[in-house]
């Protein structure tokens, strides 16, 4: 058996303070392979930020709303606070093409939109620039009237309100910028302030910010401080910083900082086994090679598991050996304890959407009578099945089907709380970071992966460390993609194991939210003797949850 001197190993360590892995025998008839001791740098700092999902699907939607009452011919006669700031803003952003503006200006008893949505009756947004600086140009003109506060709030909510309805699929936030310099007029009290601004809240991802330049006046000023925390957003009062700071109120959705919930490394041709061992699952379907083989001869002698076989036997390199549409796992909890699957799946629930490694078919049989998720709203949206949309359904950092092949437990995935639960004084969660089998958590070799805090980087995203040094790897056979569900990361030669790493990332304000799964599957080969794991997560795959998810990043 080869193994690494501690002094190479502490060498490598202290040049690269990396991550990676070299291969020894452990098994003298090498059915279990063993990644042990030696560091290799798959990245030079040993580092994983989270990167923020793709802005494409983010559109921040700026709506200043903007006061055009008499009273500015005194104090912003040459609209340099409003049309001046404004139009500096907009320039500085106004590459960013997944950022959109509204102009609404109020004045004499009524709103106005100075951008139109298509239909040419209510405010709009657009990233023209032409139409957004000719829209800023109006704000100098014609000041007279009164300050109606209803009105600008009313057309606000009427412009948010035709957007959500013009572009379902677009996630947006909305970021309403008020600024006026008086008092109300016509007089409204707080309580209907408030009111509308709660309905306002409602339309979607809302804040609204308020900013006085009037004159210094205590009764209006802390009215639009009211109005701004009615709104969840922030109040300026030019009186004590002496200009409108728009980069203070406005922060884009392209800056916003991202958490690491869990990585997860995962040999996908290692499954628990009866005996509480870890070993080889060549099709990746969740039962060990050997038992597979076992139960073609054990389940004779029981007639009515023969029946529920219909004719059929376990394949070890067939994912789909009684049924295409159900793994292996899902169908041996129908032979064995009489479970009722699914046997109505079509073609169109081969699907996997959301990377979780279970079809639509599969997702439909992962069940609980009594769903958890992280929050009382998660497990209100649940529901009783798998979410075929969401690749973690309860919200626990794991996928819904590796639960499901870790445990054997249908409820696995819908189960929040079930991560704490002891076996021989392991959690749960536990177990399935070091890989073990729960029966026996002793009984195989454990992953050692470290995953940690770091850092906050240049661009305000959290930075985390990784390290693991022991990695099993089995002996197995070959699979094609016909025979792992047409999954074709699942496809592997002789003695070549698909590790698949993993990380669910949540923004930094709705940890607690459904987020992004961002991914890599990696073949590994029995016979390399010197192999690094891919950290380079910029060259991962990722998956969303939709808004059309039970639990989403929406409103």
């Amino acid at each position: 058996m080869f193994r690494v001197s501690e002094n190479l190993r502490k060498s490598l360590l202290a040049g690269l303070g990396a991550f990676g892995i070299v291969l020894g025998f452990q098994n003298c008839d090498q059915s279990r392979l063993l990644l042990v001791n030696e560091l290799a740098s798959a990245k030079s700092d040993g580092e994983i930020c989270a990167i923020e999902p793709s802005a494409q699907d983010v559109y921040t939607k700026v709506m200043f709303v903007v006061d055009k009452s008499g009273s500015n011919g005194t104090t912003d006669p040459g609209a340099t606070y409003r049309a001046g700031t404004i139009g500096s803003f907009y320039n500085l952003h106004a590459a960013n093409q997944f950022t959109k503006w509204g102009l609404i200006t109020f004045q004499d008893g009524g709103a106005t939109p100075a951008i139109l949505d298509a239909t040419g009756t209510v405010g709009g947004f657009t990233n023209d620039m032409a139409t957004v600086n000719a829209a800023i140009g109006t704000i100098a003109d014609g000041n007279a009237g009164a300050t109606p506060y209803q009105a600008a709030i009313a057309a606000t909510s009427a412009a948010i309100t035709r957007d959500v309805a013009a572009n379902p699929g677009e996630r947006s936030m909305y970021v309403v910028v008020f600024i006026s310099d008086g008092a109300p007029q016509p007089a409204v009290t707080d309580q209907v302030l408030e009111s509308d601004l709660r309905s306002l809240l409602a339309l979607g991802d809302v804040t609204f910010n308020t900013v006085y330049y009037g004159p210094p006046n205590d009764e209006t000023s802390s009215r639009m401080l009211r109005m701004a925390n009615w709104g969840r957003g922030k109040f300026l009062d030019t009186n004590i910083s002496g200009r409108i700071p728009l980069d203070s109120l406005i922060g884009f959705r392209t800056g916003q900082p991202w958490l690491i919930k869990n990585l997860t490394v995962t040999n996908l041709n290692a499954a628990p086994c009866d005996d509480g061992t870890v070993d080889a699952d060549s099709d990746a379907d969740g039962l060990c090679d050997k038992d597979e083989v076992r139960y073609n001869t054990e389940f004779l002698s029981d007639p009515q598991k023969v029946a529920r076989m219909e004719g059929k036997t376990f394949n070890p390199t067939n994912r789909n050996s009684f049924d295409p549409y159900l793994s292996d796992a899902v169908f041996y909890k129908h032979i064995v304890f009489a479970e009722g699957v699914p046997r109505d799946c079509t073609a169109a629930d081969l699907i996997d959407e959301d990377r979780d490694l279970a079809n639509r078919c599969e997702e439909r049989y992962l069940y609980s009578s009594s769903p958890s998720g992280p929050t009382e709203k998660w497990t209100s949206a649940m529901q009783r099945d798998a979410d075929p949309l969401n690749f973690d359904s309860d919200g626990d950092g794991y996928l819904d089907f590796f639960e499901f092949m870790m445990t054997r437990n249908r409820s696995s995935g819908m189960d929040r709380n079930n991560v704490s639960q002891l076996f021989l004084g392991y959690r749960l969660d536990t177990i399935f970071n070091k890989h073990l089998n729960w029966r026996n958590p002793l009984a195989s070799p454990a992953y050692d992966g470290m995953f940690q805090f770091k850092r906050v980087n240049e661009s305000g995203q959290n930075c985390y460390s990784y390290n693991q040094t022991v990695l099993p790897l089995y002996a197995v056979r070959p699979v094609s993609v016909g025979q792992v569900s047409g999954n074709s990361n699942l496809v592997h030669g002789q003695n070549e194991n698909v590790v698949m790493i993993s990380f669910i990332q949540t923004p930094e304000q709705d940890p607690n939210g459904a987020g992004e799964l961002r991914y890599t599957f990696q073949r590994i080969s029995a016979s390399s003797n010197h192999i690094k794991l891919n950290l380079r997560i910029e060259e991962y795959q990722s998956y969303r949850v939709p808004l059309d998810a039970r639990v989403n990043q929406g409103p």
